[in-house]
């Protein structure tokens, strides 16, 4: 409260406090408003110091911890205020995020509360930062930045995060460049995203929901659980990278906290989702990754219960508009051989565990037609895959015909188990295609869950 008073500000929202935490209704209702406040709000507060949310701003109401010292360089003008050099205690490198070593910057709800903000002011153990679309200042440095740049750069955790303005692309009717950008943008923010803590893993969906709102604005797109619809046949893609040390994806086995789908209920969350999956994860939903050679192969549909039907995923306008077709048959194609590790293949930003797939299982010598991704439990610590070796089924989900270099073509693969005619992913992969044709893959309907 006293900061919004000396700021000269009437209103003050606090999450915690104007959204009824045990009543799943109003917190249902608030929560598909949040990114219209955050983006309507003159200013957002960041409180980054600390451990929680009860430390406080230190600097306003609690003291810092060192002693603050200035001294005035330039008198003031009629043009320009005074100019003051500041100390702190900070050793952040110059480009480097001014809040990235707090624990705020580890929780899963917060990054929406950053992303959409159209205005933040972050109050972290040393310093207290101003950002805008415009300008970023620091008490030590101010460092102005370009309104047109998508992402600022002294801010942005890795150049990354940005603020988002969901009516911007739609507005300026942008070219592909800029639209592609966006893209990648909101796969940096659920790679960001997906490697943050959840105190209720149920949250998952609902702590990244306003950014896929602000999304679904931006590009005129649906999104089904945090993939996008013009795109979810590459979006299905998806795979494990490795940035900060996040060498391994666990499941989450938590059910959602609110109702969700067409049946107003907790659900799992789908496995084929980043949403299900802990650690950092890349999407390969860039113009980049089609123009290198990624061709989808599948038609996909959702299955839709009130009333009960399926509808193809391209036609879905928004999680409660669609377009009506003939129903379609689903190709797909699995395949199975003996999966044995390997290796290990590590190239920036990517790392992945190398697991051989071998066709024939008469104990000779072969050469490895594939490899999937390392498959990791929900309790498994040391990376072994959770099945084994054996015999396994994979899904055709694309070809990828590299434009450049002699690499050969290959399949891009998910490796499923089965339960109750259900296929889940455990991993993905890639398979050769001359190997893939000649295994005879067989044509029929998956349903993923």
């Amino acid at each position: 409260m006293l900061l919004t008073q000396r700021l000269g500000v009437q209103y003050l929202w606090v999450d915690a406090l104007c959204i009824l935490q045990d009543d799943t209704s109003d917190k249902a209702t608030h929560l598909a408003f949040m990114g219209d406040i955050w983006e309507s709000a003159l200013v957002t507060v960041i409180a980054a110091s600390g451990r929680d949310a009860s430390a406080g701003l230190l600097g306003v109401n609690l003291p810092r911890a060192f002693h603050q010292r200035s001294m005035k360089v330039l008198e003031p003008s009629d043009c320009a205020p005074a100019l003051f050099v500041v100390t702190s205690q900070s050793q952040r490198p110059v480009g480097r995020s001014c809040v990235a070593e707090t624990i705020w910057t580890t929780r899963g709800w917060t990054l929406q509360e950053r992303a959409l903000s159209r205005r933040t002011l972050a109050f972290t153990d040393d310093e207290t930062f101003w950002s805008c679309q415009c300008c970023t200042w620091t008490e030590g440095i101010a460092a102005e930045t370009d309104p047109n740049l998508l992402v600022p750069d002294l801010w942005s955790f890795r150049n990354g995060e940005g603020f988002i303005n969901p009516d911007s692309q739609r507005r300026s009717g942008s070219g592909d460049d800029e639209i592609d950008a966006s893209w990648a943008q909101f796969s940096y923010l659920i790679g960001e995203y997906s490697t943050r803590n959840l105190t209720d893993p149920g949250d998952a969906y609902d702590a990244f929901s306003s950014i896929i709102y602000a999304f679904e604005r931006k590009m005129g797109s649906a999104f089904l659980w945090a993939l996008p619809v013009a795109r979810f046949d590459l979006g299905l893609c998806w795979l494990r990278s490795l940035h900060n040390g996040q060498a391994r994806l666990k499941r989450r086995e938590s059910l959602t906290t609110l109702p969700m789908t067409s049946l107003d209920c907790k659900v799992p969350f789908p496995s084929w989702s980043p949403l299900r999956w802990i650690g950092k994860v890349g999407l390969r939903i860039a113009n980049q990754h089609t123009e290198l050679g990624l061709t989808p192969e599948p038609m996909y549909h959702v299955l839709r219960n009130c009333p009960l039907r399926v509808v193809r995923v391209a036609m879905i306008i928004s999680n409660d508009t669609e377009i009506s077709l003939p129903p379609h048959p689903v190709a797909v194609f699995t395949v199975s051989g003996p999966v044995q590790k390997n290796t290990t293949y590590q190239a920036p930003p990517f790392h992945f565990e190398i697991w051989n797939v071998h066709k024939g299982s008469d104990g000779q010598q072969q050469q490895p037609v594939g490899h999937t991704d390392v498959c990791v439990p929900s309790d498994a610590d040391d990376g072994t895959c959770s099945a084994g070796e054996g015999d396994y089924e994979f899904v055709l989900l694309a070809t990828n015909r590299p434009m450049f270099g002699d690499h050969p073509a290959e399949k891009i693969v998910l490796q499923v188990m089965w339960r109750a005619g259900i296929a889940y992913r455990i991993s993905i992969g890639d398979i050769l295609e001359d190997a893939w044709s000649k295994a005879q893959p067989k044509m029929k309907l998956v349903v993923l869950g």
